[in-house]
């Protein structure tokens, strides 16, 4: 009887508990590029073709990069790029330099229109100094 009892009652005690785990907030960070003032005027036969940015191996995850000391550094899951930082980096410098006027065309090493000029880039480094703030990655 007394298993039977029990039974019945699982189910009035599950909505008692409360099992659910609180986990911080995931925050999806971009980079942008914006470039101020009126496009210049000239860039009539010019096309550039922006190459795909390289990055260091170190810094090329999605996660926030947090140097905490002279030789440690951690990896923030909770705050993120919302797409690889070598990509948001390769859009924001093609966007900025559209927006510059100093090309007729600029897109990217793929597009079908003949580059007179070639964009290539690399980001050494990206990463927060955290190093004596105390911040918790």
């Amino acid at each position: 009887m007394r298993p039977a009892l029990a039974v019945l009652l699982l189910p009035f005690a599950a909505g008692c508990l409360n099992l659910a785990k609180d986990y911080p907030e995931r925050h999806l960070h971009a980079v942008t590029a914006e470039r101020p003032g009126d496009p210049a005027s000239g860039g009539q036969g010019r096309v550039l073709a922006v190459r795909p940015f390289s990055i260091s191996k170190r810094f090329e995850t999605p996660e926030f990069v947090y140097r905490k000391g002279e030789t440690e550094w951690e990896t923030d899951y909770y705050n993120a790029f919302f797409v690889s930082p070598k990509d948001m980096v390769t859009d924001a410098a093609r966007g900025w330099v559209a927006e510059a006027g100093l090309y007729e065309h600029v897109g990217s090493a793929s597009s079908a229109v003949p580059p007179t000029h070639i964009l290539e880039g690399h980001v050494a480094e990206i990463w927060v100094d955290a190093r004596g703030q105390g911040l918790k990655a």
